[in-house]
């Protein structure tokens, strides 16, 4: 029993992507707080930068941790979550949600825009920066084409047959229908062309509803108009 045991815990271990840049101890501590059924796909040493509300005109440091790319199996989906080794917790989380654009303007640097302003990523290495890129992309794009497949089969379905008819009567039936009152129809009015409908705006993240209605009237924040980080040290 004692070496079945032994034997799961080296498949979780080897199936988490561990950083080049922890200790083997590090990682270790890392997997433990990842949580049931949560695997990282890849593994950075990361400082977190975000714009400041409300403006979002300027970049702020929140966090310097180790990032994981998470599959947590629980919740079906995919997210990008920080820890912070030194307190041994999970100090911030945003999920992939359908139709992120994730961006890599400098070979350290990951972009794209987060549930409270645009979030940038500022990696330790260059390589791990790839390696994390890599894993990003690749899985959104597998995402989407699992989507593609699913709604392509959906529409694909054949539909039931339609019902048999009756059977014709041999007998020869009087089919003629006297009308007391003749119906009377009068033509379909055409809307007013200035009265239209508006067309429907989909809010930018599924889970935040509440965010999307309190900024209704503010100009849409790009990450054009936000300068890369800076002074990193």
């Amino acid at each position: 029993m004692k070496e079945q045991a032994s034997t799961e815990v080296d498949k979780a271990s080897k199936a988490n992507r561990p950083s080049q840049l922890l200790t083997n101890d590090e990682n270790e501590q890392l997997f433990d707080l990842l949580g049931k059924r949560c695997q990282t796909l890849c593994t950075a040493v990361v400082q977190l930068y975000m714009t400041q509300s409300p403006a979002h005109a300027s970049w702020m440091k929140k966090w310097t941790g180790a990032l994981c790319f998470i599959k947590d199996n629980i919740r079906k989906s995919y997210f990008f979550r920080l820890y912070c080794l030194k307190g041994n917790q999970q100090v911030w989380e945003q999920e992939i949600y359908q139709g992120i654009e994730v961006t890599k303007p400098r070979p350290f640097l990951m972009v794209f825009e987060g549930k409270e302003g645009i979030v940038a990523f500022n990696f330790a290495t260059d390589d791990e920066a790839t390696a994390f890129m890599n894993t990003t992309t690749s899985t959104i794009s597998n995402r989407n084409r699992r989507r593609d497949e699913r709604i392509k089969r959906s529409s694909t379905r054949k539909e039931p047959p339609p019902a048999r008819p009756p059977p014709v009567s041999s007998q020869k039936e009087d089919t003629t229908v006297t009308l007391r009152h003749k119906p009377t129809f009068s033509a379909p009015t055409i809307p007013n062309a200035a009265v239209q409908p508006q067309p429907y705006q989909p809010p930018q993240f599924h889970n935040h509803q509440r965010s999307a209605a309190k900024n209704k009237g503010k100009p849409r924040l790009r990450k054009e108009d936000i300068g890369m980080p800076s002074n990193f040290n």
